[in-house]
């Protein structure tokens, strides 16, 4: 049997993990993230594109400017200059190791929604990345491309501010055909 490695780590993939299932998901037995992946992330990409536009034009007021796609477009401006075989924010399953981590989620964001084991197929690309570089990137000050590096190379937001002693909270990008059954 051969092992499998997230791309970015020196770990091997594990047989399923934890997603939580939104309402437009929740009878999906499987999906395959990599159909269509290209069109999705243009799209998202020219969202942001368009957004910053109109702000940087002072047609949107600041108070509807979006950070959250800002952010994720920097994201995946990096992740094409630097990652290219990385999954994409935009057209990824995000998913976790454990149900503890899980519910961890679930009470930081408030979330209140079902969730499923995923099986990724042998072939699924799997990054290992650290949630609290998402939470710092939204609110941090003006964009440091390193933070965004960090990011995508898993590295954990403790290692680049041990001062803040954040415990880190991993969140595994699924891109490919993976299977979805309930618990």
């Amino acid at each position: 049997m051969i092992k499998i490695k997230i791309l970015n780590q020196d770990e091997e993939v594990q047989s399923f993990y934890y997603i939580h299932i939104h309402d437009e998901m929740k009878d999906i037995k499987n999906i395959d993230t990599s159909l269509g992946k290209e069109t999705r992330i243009n799209s998202c990409l020219e969202l942001a594109r368009l957004q910053n536009n109109l702000y940087n034009n002072k047609i949107l007021p600041k108070f509807l400017h979006n950070n959250i796609l800002a952010t994720e477009a920097n994201i995946e401006f990096v992740r094409q200059a630097y990652y290219k075989d990385y999954p994409s924010r935009f057209s990824c399953i995000f998913a976790v190791a454990d149900l503890e981590t899980l519910n961890l989620i679930k009470t930081k964001y408030n979330w209140d929604t079902p969730v499923k084991k995923i099986i990724p197929s042998s072939k699924a690309k799997i990054i290992k990345c650290d949630m609290n570089w998402i939470d710092f990137l939204r609110t941090a000050p003006p964009y440091n491309q390193d933070h965004y590096i960090y990011y995508l190379a898993g590295i954990d937001f403790k290692e680049a501010f041990p001062e803040l002693n954040i415990i880190p909270i991993y969140e595994y990008l699924i891109e490919g055909y993976c299977e979805i059954v309930d618990i």
